[in-house]
């Protein structure tokens, strides 16, 4: 029995002992004992039959209490397991929380690394923007010294076929000259001949220049850069001689072709050290003993 019961229990008995002690004090006080019998016979009915209602009030407050407390056990249960899956997803949401604030730093993060990397981007666009616009001026002023080159390349190629071909004519004129000496030798020719081999014949005026390119096959047979405007003639001689990296003979050139600017002649007599291989920028004059 719970408190309840034992409470209305209890509320039953004082009730009942309340309604003898009216009873008795009824009865003392009526004259009628029978009257005062049957009423509280009546009376007795009255409260047996609150008994019986108050005991089966009793028994449905037990049964609701009971119910009740059932229903109080299932709730805390449910409670208790609500709570429990309000800390999982509490649980659940804070590492939700913590892995979206950790994105969101990560982003931040990653947006400043974005932002920086673009403007370093940025800065090497502009700088191979000038390093591009730089090239390009290089470049068209490259072109122009490539055209300029190969033009020099071109003049220089047909001087130095017209140079080839000087040079060949005369090693040509100079073979002819050879057989022309061979048949003075011999008494044949004619007494127009050309002064000895190996010996000078230099011009009546003073000439001087340079040696400005050998035969490739005779590098004994050389084009100078003076003609026939310097006076220089066929048959004349030019001592060839060099200054640096120190003063050295080379030898007696004999002019076997005349043009206006340039000449071609064929070394005859080498200096007293040997033959030294002749090579441009050689000096020829018509003596050593002039140095202007």
């Amino acid at each position: 029995m719970n408190v309840t019961g034992k409470i209305l229990v209890i509320l039953n008995l004082v009730f009942a002992v309340v309604v003898g002690g009216f009873l008795v004090v009824d009865f003392a006080t009526r004259t009628n004992w029978r009257d005062a019998y049957f009423k509280l016979r009546d009376e007795m009915k009255v409260a047996d039959a609150n008994q019986r209602t108050y005991g089966q009030t009793e028994a449905n407050v037990f049964a609701q209490n009971k119910r009740l407390s059932a229903e109080r056990d299932t709730a805390r249960k449910e409670a208790l397991d609500l709570q429990d899956v309000i800390r999982a997803k509490d649980a659940n949401h804070k590492v939700e929380m913590d892995g979206a604030d950790k994105r969101a730093t990560d982003a931040v993060l990653s947006m400043q690394i974005a932002l920086a990397e673009k403007e370093r981007l940025n800065k090497e666009h502009e700088a191979l923007l000038v390093v591009i616009s730089q090239r390009e001026k290089r470049i068209v002023e490259q072109q122009a010294d490539i055209v300029k080159y190969r033009n020099a390349a071109v003049s220089e190629e047909s001087a130095r076929r017209a140079t080839q071909d000087r040079l060949d004519q005369a090693l040509t004129r100079n073979a002819e000259l050879e057989k022309s000496i061979v048949k003075m030798n011999s008494g044949v020719a004619s007494s127009e001949g050309r002064p000895e081999t190996g010996k000078a014949n230099p011009p009546s005026v003073y000439v001087k220049g340079e040696i400005e390119a050998i035969h490739a096959q005779d590098t004994g047979l050389v084009q100078l850069n003076v003609g026939s405007d310097k006076g220089l003639k066929p048959n004349q001689t030019l001592e060839a001689y060099r200054t640096e990296p120190q003063p050295l003979y080379l030898g007696l050139i004999r002019i076997v072709d005349v043009q206006p600017h340039t000449a071609v002649g064929r070394l005859e007599r080498v200096g007293s050290a040997g033959r030294t291989p002749l090579r441009v920028g050689d000096i020829v004059a018509s003596t050593l003993s002039r140095n202007n």
